[in-house]
């Protein structure tokens, strides 16, 4: 997409890109109202190229259906869901701010390890907002039954201010989908699934506990915990869930904080924490300081790690703020103006490459990196590459015991 921001698409003027990964590319958007109202948001379009595939699509529109229905400070808020000439688009919350990903990689190489309390202080608001999406009733009183499957540091986003917001549900299983997962069918990221998940057995909200374990231990330890030197390899390690203490590499981990993880990462479902809350309530009684104190001093070293980057937002947001309706109409590819986009007032003429039809419908995650497909056989598994980690969109195992499968490669 070649834009020249801002730009009209549909209702909302786009000021600038901010991510674009393998399935998806996010703007910073503007909701301009009558009366002067004015909203700021992310607007997140599934790539053209997939928009015919319809795997990738009902992921895109499941993460509309299931997060829009979450409204909680620790879950990104989804405001709008829609189409721009067949070209499907979700409007959310924009955070200002990094994925822990992101954070982890920069106070490491920047020598400036978060604290455990910190860390602690991110994990327990997962949980918080985890526990919310789990108890999660329909509107008419019955219980959704919501697994995210799909905790990663990736999606877990801290704004610059020290607020965490856990994001991506498109591979969420609840009772709102339209085609239930069946058993076998793997979906999520190889080195943050629980071990039942990388059997494809059936799961429930207590992989989403193990999963945020995992996220716990590499945030402490600094070292990827299942993270193996293949797509197979690293699946044999989550389904074993064998791990050295975490203050072997750590010694500021209390023994108190090492029992959490242990619970988090028992290999045996019924060994872990019966809910979020319980293990939010652990971590939290695991703490040195108050929680608004933690959370300050996360936000004055999130401002020192990453100076450039908080000049480069703050400068985007003073566009936005001065950025009016009279901006260039972004236009299909077929040259016809977005529906409900304003008259073109500038030089500049910018296109918006767009899918011939819709198939299906999808989702994808808001801090992807740049991705690629690859098919492994073993029935058939679907691998997207993000940086170090792989992330099964589909696989299909047989679970045949004592021997675990093996891919052909």
């Amino acid at each position: 997409m070649s834009v020249n921001f801002p730009a009209q698409y549909g209702k909302y003027l786009l000021i600038d890109k901010i991510a674009k990964g393998g399935m998806a590319e996010v703007f910073l958007a503007k909701q301009i109202g009558s009366k002067g109202f004015e909203r700021l948001l992310a607007i997140k379009r599934i790539l053209p190229q997939f928009t015919e595939n319809a795997e990738f699509v009902s992921m895109f529109i499941n993460e509309a259906k299931v997060a829009a229905q979450l409204s909680h400070p620790n879950i990104v808020q989804v405001f709008d869901f829609g189409d721009v000439e067949e070209s499907f688009y979700i409007g959310m919350e924009y955070v200002m701010g990094r994925d822990l990903r992101s954070i982890m990689e920069r106070s490491q190489k920047s020598n400036r390890p978060l604290s455990v309390d910190q860390i602690l202080f991110i994990i327990s608001r997962v949980c918080s907002g985890l526990e919310h999406a789990h108890k999660k009733k329909d509107m008419h009183g019955n219980n959704l039954n919501l697994v995210h499957r799909d905790i990663s540091p990736q999606n877990i986003l801290i704004s610059y201010d020290g607020e965490v917001k856990l994001v991506d549900f498109g591979i969420a299983k609840a009772a709102v989908q339209e085609n239930e997962t069946r058993t076998g069918i793997l979906k999520g990221k190889l080195a943050y699934m629980s071990p039942e998940q990388a059997w494809g057995k059936p799961i429930d909200h207590r992989s989403d506990l193990f999963s945020l374990g995992i996220v716990l231990y590499e945030c402490a330890t600094g070292k990827r915990l299942f993270k193996g030197d293949s797509e197979i390899n690293t699946l044999e390690r989550v389904r074993e869930a064998k791990y050295d203490p975490p203050r072997q590499f750590n010694p500021n981990v209390s023994e108190q904080v090492e029992a959490a993880l242990k619970k988090s990462l028992a290999k045996e479902v019924p060994d872990r924490y019966a809910s979020a809350v319980q293990m939010q309530n652990e971590l939290e009684r695991c703490l040195t300081k108050p929680l608004g104190e933690i959370q300050s001093e996360l936000a004055q070293d999130l401002h020192q790690l990453f100076v450039e980057e908080i000049d480069k937002d703050q400068a985007r947001m003073k566009r936005a703020a001065l950025a009016t309706a009279e901006a260039p109409t972004v236009q299909l590819a077929g040259g016809t103006p977005a529906p409900g986009a304003l008259k073109t007032a500038g030089p500049s003429n910018p296109k918006l490459e767009m899918p011939k039809k819709r198939m299906g419908a999808g989702a994808i995650t808001l801090f992807l990196v740049a991705g690629v497909v690859g098919l492994v056989g073993v029935g058939t598994m679907v691998f997207l590459k993000k940086g170090d980690d792989s992330e099964i969109v589909a696989a299909k195992p047989p679970l045949q015991a004592p021997d675990p499968p093996t891919p052909a490669t």
